[in-house]
């Protein structure tokens, strides 16, 4: 590996470790200063919004400025926004700065893929997204202790101004980072390619980015305002959650090479429904905490096999804006389902909305079982 790589290596250590402790504490944070499960579902909208606007324009700045003054610039942005959403706790302050956080965070996801392709060699290329990713997830678990257990030694704000601080220390490598500009074009290409296939795995992912963004906001409510379960226990169960996810992942490969991409998507995606019914009825936090490592090991395996399919049957020039596009559906529907999930669960309960979401998850399992064996 380059040196490039390891220095970007080095911004994503603290950039998910920072973001994860601030993510897994801040809802239960905002409960605590008065806020309900409709209105956090609102400000999750907000910050999802701002994601789906900044995707295109995120793609014109990285070709327009470089990947390295762009990840800068928006990760200075997204450090001072979330520091303002612990200090000013209105309603106004929190919408607004949801939303300027959703925009800015939205260039990590966008710049990932690009930046580090440009200091890999194609034969390293795969490993050096392998171990972003399992980095990436291995912060989530730390970062879901840290939320768990930091708060017994320090308040909740002070532990959520430390996630944000070790967030803001990326920058000090982002700055190292030597990668030129790779002007492509004054715009981004923004034109949908045609294609059949494109249109009904659009639709496909759109249901199933809902059953992936329905709950996870919701589940350290889940566990200390429904169940009430001690805060250091629910970062505990958290971070084994992420532990899951990350060996569910490695498994992954193994398992899909058994047998083809969309039975394995299927497999996977019947479990996730699976998994949420028998959460949505759990009446015992171990009961509860099973079902949620089942449920999060099964709809995050798939997401390396969904991503290869689509790469699989587009054409090799149309996979930049199919990617885009995937992106796009992923989040404007997240948008939804985060307001629509709050609102349920505040007026319908928690069980209601699990079996919801896992109704969904049939659907998406249907929708993507029948998709086009080939791009046409």
């Amino acid at each position: 590996m380059s040196r490039s790589f390891w220095t970007y290596f080095a911004a994503t250590l603290f950039f998910n470790f920072g973001f994860s402790l601030f993510f897994f504490l801040f809802n239960v944070y905002l409960l605590g200063v008065g806020y309900n499960e409709q209105t956090i579902g609102l400000i999750g909208s907000c910050a999802l919004a701002g994601r789906l606007l900044a995707i295109l324009p995120i793609g014109w700045l990285a070709q327009r400025f470089g990947l390295r003054s762009t990840l800068f610039f928006a990760v200075a942005t997204a450090v001072v926004a979330t520091f303002g959403r612990v200090a000013f706790t209105s309603h106004a302050a929190q919408f607004a700065l949801a939303t300027l956080a959703g925009i800015s965070l939205a260039a990590w996801g966008v710049c990932l893929a690009p930046a580090v392709a440009a200091f890999t060699t194609e034969a390293r290329r795969p490993l050096a997204f392998s171990l972003i990713f399992a980095a990436g997830i291995g912060d989530a678990g730390i970062g879901a202790y840290a939320a768990g257990h930091l708060p017994a030694f320090a308040s909740q704000r002070v532990v959520l101004c430390f996630g944000v601080a070790v967030a803001a220390l990326s920058l000090l490598p982002l700055a190292l980072l030597k990668l030129e500009a790779q002007v492509l074009s004054p715009r981004p290409s923004i034109r949908m390619p045609r294609s059949p296939f494109l249109r009904r795995f659009l639709l496909a992912t759109a249901v199933w980015a809902v059953v992936l963004g329905a709950f996870p906001p919701f589940a350290n409510v889940f566990f200390t305002h429904h169940l009430h379960l001690p805060l250091a226990q629910m970062g505990t169960v958290l971070s084994i959650s992420q532990a899951v996810q990350l060996a569910a992942i490695l498994l992954a490969p193994a398992l899909s090479r058994r047998m083809s991409l969309p039975i394995f998507i299927l497999v996977t995606q019947l479990l996730t429904a699976a998994s949420l019914f028998t959460l949505g009825g759990a009446h015992t936090l171990e009961a509860a905490a099973f079902s949620y490592w089942f449920y999060t090991a099964a709809q995050n395996s798939n997401e390396p096999a969904i991503a290869s399919m689509l790469m699989n049957r587009v054409d090799a020039a149309d996979r930049n804006a199919a990617s885009s596009f995937a992106l796009l559906s992923t989040a404007a529907t997240q948008i939804v389902a985060s307001a629509a999930v709050g609102a349920g669960i505040v007026h319908l309960g928690y069980s209601p909305v699990l079996y919801s979401i896992a109704a969904l998850a049939l659907v998406a399992a249907l929708l993507f079982y029948q998709l086009p064996t080939n791009e046409s």
